[in-house]
């Protein structure tokens, strides 16, 4: 008899813990669930799915992805709403523009690259629902954030690349290659793509790119990602043609011998 009924209260117990996990969702609001389905496809990867910067990529990041809950240290609580906006939306940059800015008596926000910015992917209510969303897994006294007409909820579109013009010389000029692999560290793809079995895993291994991909679509794909396939968790990064070209020219480049029968590039 003891045992049946410790039994029924195990059972007991689960179905409270299920129950309550339950409850949290349904009386999560719309804007809120939204970021949260928003968060689980573009971020937990990295950031996990209870933003504790444990998601399965975050291992191969050099620095680690933060813990969105503050458990260790108060971060997050002390940023404001638009901060936090800020770094979904911003435009990637790299130390030298932040050098060139201060000569220039002008002051910029650097944020390391391996996060990756959502302006040209998602809406202005999409990346608004995030940062509600976010809010909800560490304490903070910030107010609370709803949904606004004012706040943009169609997502960036641009006009379909129809033709490329690639130089001739662009795939062979030292100087360009050199200009596309700064531009491969300053958008940050190693976050998700690996080279020589080091770095990110979420996207493919580029170490055969340089044979295994078309010019013309190389550059159609990190000019802007999401006009060409919507379904990738890959954002458009905002690159220029110019840096576009130059990273194709670096791709390109990318070719390593094919692995032996039954061997993975990575691990």
């Amino acid at each position: 008899m003891n045992a049946r009924f410790s039994g029924i209260g195990t059972l007991v117990s689960i179905l409270g813990l299920i129950g309550m996990a339950a409850g949290c969702a349904l009386t999560e609001n719309e804007f809120v669930g939204t970021g949260r389905k928003l968060f689980n496809y573009y971020c937990a990867d990295c950031h996990g799915e209870t933003g504790q910067g444990n998601g399965f990529n975050a291992e191969f990041l050099d620095p680690r992805p933060r813990d969105l809950t503050d458990s260790k240290e108060k971060y997050l609580a002390d940023q404001t709403n638009e901060k936090i906006y800020e770094t979904l939306s911003r435009d990637l940059i790299d130390k030298g523009d932040v050098i060139k800015a201060l000569m220039k008596g002008r002051q910029l926000r650097f944020v390391p690259p391996l996060m990756p910015t959502y302006k040209y992917t998602l809406s202005d209510a999409e990346r608004w629902s995030i940062v509600a969303y976010v809010r909800t897994l560490h304490k903070n006294d910030a107010p609370k954030i709803e949904l606004t007409p004012q706040m943009n909820r169609k997502r960036p579109t641009s006009a379909r690349i129809r033709k490329v013009n690639l130089a001739p010389d662009t795939l062979n000029n030292a100087e360009q290659i050199a200009s596309g692999k700064q531009a491969y560290a300053k958008y940050g793809c190693r976050a998700c793509h690996s080279i020589g079995a080091k770095d990110g895993t979420i996207g493919p291994a580029l170490d055969r790119a340089g044979f295994m991909s078309n010019a013309d679509w190389l550059f159609r794909w990190v000019k802007d990602t999401q006009a060409v396939d919507r379904r990738t968790k890959m954002p458009t990064l905002g690159l220029t043609d110019k840096e576009a070209s130059a990273m194709v020219a670096y791709i390109k480049t990318l070719s390593a011998s094919a692995p032996a029968a039954g061997e993975r590039p990575k691990p």
